[in-house]
């Protein structure tokens, strides 16, 4: 939860959801991150409505601060009162300069939105398996693919194991 809040706190821009603070007492024991409510929900519900999409600003934003979300999709933007798009969720973020597979499992996230070099078949294979600026942008393309079909990616794939 704090290298959570730390890498919030860092990116805090327009384009990402304001982090307000910590509150351990609301939830006892669980500890929450603090931020403004979004009255218009994710940017799924908006994209019912709309198709346009300005998500690359948001995503370059990040990647300009040297920091790797690593859970890029729809559920993970939120929008707020004047329709405005708002990166929440930095549970998997890293800075690029860390070594992210030592600080996360790389088999964790949203599978349908993953890139397929973080899978366990691709581990030992020479085949750089942390979460990097390549990575993202692997999850914004499916983000994309989300956003414009209305459906998750691999939708056809009732098993996330078989995609």
């Amino acid at each position: 939860v704090c290298r959570e809040a730390l890498l919030w706190k860092r990116v805090q821009h327009k384009y990402v959801l304001p982090f307000l603070g910590i509150d351990g007492t609301t939830f006892s024991p669980s500890i929450c991150l603090l931020s403004p409510w979004m009255i218009n929900g994710t940017i799924n519900d908006f994209m019912k409505e709309n198709k346009d999409s300005l998500l690359k600003q948001h995503k370059d934003h990040l990647h300009g601060h040297n920091i790797i979300h690593g859970d890029l999709r729809g559920a993970n933007i939120l929008m707020d009162a004047d329709w405005h798009a708002r990166i929440a969720d930095f549970g998997l973020a890293a800075l690029a300069e860390t070594t992210f597979s030592d600080e996360s499992s790389p088999g964790t996230g949203a599978v349908r939105w993953m890139a397929p070099e973080l899978f366990e078949p691709f581990q030992g294979l020479g085949v750089e398996s942390g979460r990097t600026k390549a990575t993202d942008v692997y999850s914004f393309a499916c983000t994309c693919v989300e956003l414009s079909t209305g459906r998750p990616p691999f939708h056809q794939q009732r098993n996330s194991e078989a995609v």
